[in-house]
């Protein structure tokens, strides 16, 4: 996952340096890549194990993402989005939820205050070694995806949220949300302050019945235009 993700900021890298401004006219592009830092809790083996207990520590994870907006109506803008997502316990145990997002979204408002709505393909490359005994988790959910953005003026400023609700298709329950600051340093260039919530009640996916929540702060940069 980590080559995956450095493949992927060296994407976003690239194309945030290849457009010129006239391309700009035609194609917006919103790039990034943050450190998250979460704190898990919950529990894994059907309850009876809690992650604080086990010796679950935070880790460190990174996320990378890409996303293409154009004026071509009735065709969805698309966002790819990286995420390491990943904590070790005690005695080899431990918790690998890496997923790729695949966004397809429709903007339905765009001044000051902007609105996307559409629909999250997440597919999951993980894995979990409980008490000695390995699973994968491979599967792909469904998601909702609404994210909204106010501009501050004059100021280099922007609030923002970002919703995504598992549609459940299966008996999984997922759901995570993303509040930000951002700051413009300088034309399209800016940094990012959030905060991030994964919680995630598993019972299909896996052989135990797995809730989580993965909850914390994060720092990026961001490049827009």
């Amino acid at each position: 996952m980590k080559k995956q993700l450095l493949s992927m900021s060296l994407l976003v890298s690239l194309a945030a340096a290849s457009f010129s401004a006239n391309a700009a006219m035609i194609l917006g592009i919103d790039a990034g890549y943050y450190v998250w830092q979460p704190t898990i809790s919950g529990s894994v083996d059907n309850g009876a194990t809690d992650v604080a207990a086990a010796g679950y520590t935070d880790g460190t994870n990174g996320v990378a993402y890409l996303a293409f907006e154009h004026p071509v109506p009735f065709v969805p803008n698309v966002k790819l989005q990286m995420t390491e997502m990943a904590a070790d316990g005690s005695a080899g145990n431990a918790i690998d939820l890496a997923h790729t997002d695949s966004v397809f979204y429709y903007e339905i408002l765009d001044n000051f205050v902007s609105v996307d709505v559409g629909l999250v393909a997440r597919a999951f490359n993980g894995s979990f070694n409980i008490g000695g005994t390995p699973s994968v988790m491979d599967d792909t959910v469904y998601m909702l995806y609404t994210a909204a953005e106010v501009i501050i003026p004059f100021a280099g400023l922007s609030v923002g949220m970002e919703i995504n609700e598992d549609m459940s298709f299966d008996d999984n329950a997922i759901s995570d949300i993303k509040m930000r600051l951002r700051y413009e340093i300088l034309s399209g260039l800016g940094v990012e302050l959030g905060q991030r919530t994964v919680t995630m009640s598993l019972k299909e996916s896996a052989p135990l019945t797995k809730d989580l929540k993965f909850d914390g702060t994060y720092i990026a940069v961001t490049y827009t235009f």
